[in-house]
């Protein structure tokens, strides 16, 4: 449970973050964090360092003066990306639109 007292925390947390907050918070802590989104095993990736399956997650992260949450994307924590959320919208709709072409199907998936 957040203390609602936190002075640095303006405004109630965003729906997705399950951080617990507190007045005394180091400044590298004081963030929103979403739950990982994801995490998927990536079968075409071949992990030359070891045996070990390699995997990919996404969750949000938001600074506490931040207007808005950065998407991470990290593959097994050897490689990371952080993208906003225009630049993910653009890369998940160029995905979309790969598989589409890729299974030869012309409409959108349904949710």
């Amino acid at each position: 449970m957040t203390d609602t007292n936190v002075f640095w925390l303006p405004d109630p947390c965003p729906p997705w973050c399950i951080g617990v907050h507190s007045a005394t918070d180091d400044l590298d802590i004081r963030r929103h964090d979403s739950d990982q989104l994801c995490n998927v095993l990536l079968t075409a990736m071949v992990n030359h360092r070891s045996d070990k399956a390699l995997f990919a997650s996404v969750y949000l992260v938001q600074g506490y003066r931040e207007i808005s949450p950065l998407v991470h994307f990290e593959a097994s924590h050897d490689l990371k990306f952080v993208f906003t959320l225009d630049e993910a919208e653009r890369i998940g709709t160029t995905l979309l639109e790969a598989v589409r072409q890729g299974t030869g199907t012309d409409h959108a998936p349904a949710h």
